[in-house]
């Protein structure tokens, strides 16, 4: 025969555990749904008919908005770091301003991430003649 205070005890982990699975299910499907929904964002997002970030970078680079430029290509090298075109602007602008050395290593990354760009190439070689 079991104790009333064991019924109880037994009772209080049996809801904990229902407790436990049910907000564990939750937590799931919440998860799932903003997995869902981030998709459909970008799904939208591709869809827009917006610049590529390339053309935006070569358009900043065309108008001498060098400031803007850089500023966007830091921001979208810390937030994608695998990012080929953010590097060769970047070292677009360091070679306009005589920064070889340091347009070289972000030439370098950009051929690294994309090797078959050879406008990156080019332009790394360009800086490490310099």
């Amino acid at each position: 025969m079991i104790s009333g205070e064991s019924k109880k005890l037994t009772i209080a982990i049996w809801a904990l555990t229902i407790t436990i699975i049910v907000s564990t299910l939750i937590e799931s499907s919440i998860l799932l749904v903003i997995s869902d929904t981030f998709d459909e964002v970008e799904k939208i997002e591709k869809s827009l008919d917006l610049p590529s970030l390339p053309t935006q970078y070569e358009e900043h680079y065309l108008k001498n908005e060098i400031e803007i430029l850089r500023s966007k290509v830091n921001t979208r090298i810390s937030t994608h770091p695998n990012d080929e075109y953010a590097y060769y602007y970047l070292g677009r602008i360091q070679y306009k301003e005589g920064s070889f050395e340091k347009a070289y290593l972000n030439f370098k990354k950009a051929t690294e991430l994309d090797p078959t760009w050879e406008r990156a190439s080019e332009y790394m070689e360009l800086s490490e003649n310099r």
